[in-house]
């Protein structure tokens, strides 16, 4: 992949501004004690490179009849892994809930390794606090539901 190089004045044509174009991957959902199992449900992710040191992806993860949910906190793996000394991955998400909006994040600690997943929280209503998204946390995650989730971070190399 190149990139045009600007020389301080010039004029950068709309053609040059075009993000590069997205490729898809199949995100691996899974959790901490029993992971789930998509069945009739859907997980479809999408990824590209914006410089050579970030990446951009988006997912979506829609639960059908046939989900298992499995239990502990939920983990999304990251098509690239992330860098190690930060900063570390911010993956941001809102879910549909049976018609109540929840926020996401989904973020790993690389102060020390790189990582090839995220773990997922949700915000805490009752203090500032993250708390960890499980299949009963904040609701009981099931069929009809949808969580999408948006992000930039630096990879490894």
């Amino acid at each position: 992949m190149t990139y045009p190089i600007i020389a301080a004045g010039s004029r950068l044509p709309p053609a040059k501004l075009n993000p590069p174009p997205w490729s898809s991957y199949g995100p691996g959902w899974s959790a901490t004690t029993t992971n789930p199992s998509i069945g009739n449900g859907s997980v479809a992710g999408r990824w590209r490179y914006l410089d050579p040191s970030v990446v951009e992806i988006a997912v979506v993860i829609r639960p059908g009849t046939t989900t298992s949910f499995g239990s502990g906190t939920y983990r999304l793996n990251l098509p690239v892994d992330a860098v190690a000394g930060g900063p570390d991955p911010l993956i941001q998400g809102v879910g549909l809930f049976g018609g109540a909006l929840y926020r996401f994040v989904g973020w790993a600690n690389t102060s020390s390794t790189p990582a090839s997943f995220v773990t997922l929280y949700r915000d805490n209503s009752t203090s500032e606090n993250l708390t960890a998204w499980s299949p009963t946390a904040p609701v009981t995650f099931a069929a009809g539901h949808s969580v999408s989730f948006n992000g930039t971070y630096r990879v490894a190399w």
